[in-house]
């Protein structure tokens, strides 16, 4: 009597081995889906926010760019712009800046980054941390994705988040 063995999904097969291989494409073949509709959230996003996805032409570029960038927001989380290091800011709500990067010890130098978001009332965080997250992340609003990456969020607003 021969036996037969059955896949999760129900596909018979006649040797274990067969059984085995098919599901371990089965598992691999999902495993891609996910990341491609991570990366396609992903990119969604970036474009919403004002980051050319499509203009560079390998992930390391896109990488070292999404490194180099900070999303610019308010206290409700409204995003008013992209700043990133080196360059100039992407202009919404007419923000427009040039500022050096994210710390320095200069409490007055208005070219500092963190001095120059203070005295604005606006946040950064740095974009490439909104980069290739789970489908589900990309889900929410911009407070809860700025709560899962670590901010207070109180009542539809930022709290405890002094610079």
């Amino acid at each position: 009597m021969k036996t037969q063995y059955i896949a999760e999904d129900g596909t018979p097969f006649d040797a274990q081995l067969d059984c085995i291989l098919y599901e371990r494409k089965k598992a691999e073949q999902e495993k891609e889906r996910l990341l491609n509709e991570t990366r396609t959230l992903s990119n969604t996003f970036l474009r919403s926010v004002g980051f050319d996805v499509e203009s560079y032409k390998t992930q390391l570029q896109k990488n070292r760019a999404l490194g180099r960038s900070w999303i610019i927001f308010d206290k409700s989380g409204t995003v008013k712009g992209l700043k990133t290091c080196g360059g100039g800011l992407l202009e919404r709500d007419g923000i427009r800046c040039d500022f050096r990067y994210v710390s320095g010890d200069d409490r007055n130098d208005p070219e500092i980054m963190e001095n120059w978001l203070r005295e604005r009332g606006l946040y950064g965080h740095a974009l490439g941390s909104f980069a290739d997250r789970n489908p589900g992340f990309y889900q929410k609003d911009m407070l809860g994705m700025l709560k899962i990456l670590g901010w207070e969020v109180l009542n539809g607003a930022l709290v405890n988040n002094a610079w």
